[in-house]
């Protein structure tokens, strides 16, 4: 029997195409392997922040390199943890420091404006990823979070909405990555 089980993927700093198209290809090869099940949904969720001018992402990196500080400490066990709080152990003591540079953060994580978030969304469509989660915990700011939320339901979803109406029939009755809501 059959529990029906989705596929949730969570890639972490690699280069979006390149490990989303890694994921993309394990996921086929799974599916494929197992054609005695109904193919799965699969997930993809990274940390977001959907801005309106190419030139605020700056914050968002930010936050992003001091909450990936804290991961590590947790993962490598270099820091204390006080109070079950572990503290944002010095850049200089992470092993993948290359996984912190801003660029690589703003370039490989989801953090653009509405339409070049589009763009990355139909890349990951392009692998098979039928569900976005955003991914907002990494202490970015209320305000933030909320603004992110706006443009990703105002301007976002509604690309793949329209695209889906326009295409209905063409697939198999599910909604795009971005306008199922996710």
């Amino acid at each position: 029997m059959s529990i029906g089980a989705n596929i949730l993927s969570i890639p972490l700093y690699a280069a979006v195409a390149a490990e989303v198209a890694v994921l993309g290809e394990k996921f086929r090869k799974a599916v494929a392997d197992h054609p005695e099940h109904p193919r799965p949904r699969f997930m993809m969720q990274r940390r977001t922040c959907v801005y309106d001018r190419p030139d605020d992402w700056e914050t968002a990196v930010r936050h992003s390199v001091d909450y990936g500080r804290t991961f590590e400490n947790l993962m490598q066990n270099i820091g204390t943890v006080k109070d079950g709080f572990p503290e944002p152990v010095p850049y200089e003591t992470v092993a993948n420091r290359a996984n912190y540079d801003p660029t690589n953060i703003r370039d490989n994580l989801m953090f653009r404006t509405p339409n070049e978030v589009i763009w990355k969304l139909q890349v990951y469509e392009g692998q098979g990823v039928d569900q976005y989660c955003l991914g907002l915990s990494f202490n970015l700011p209320f305000e933030l979070q909320v603004k992110t939320l706006r443009l990703f339901i105002d301007e976002v979803m509604p690309h793949f909405a329209a695209r889906d109406v326009a295409h209905e029939g063409d697939s198999q009755g599910e909604p795009s990555v971005a306008a199922a809501g996710y």
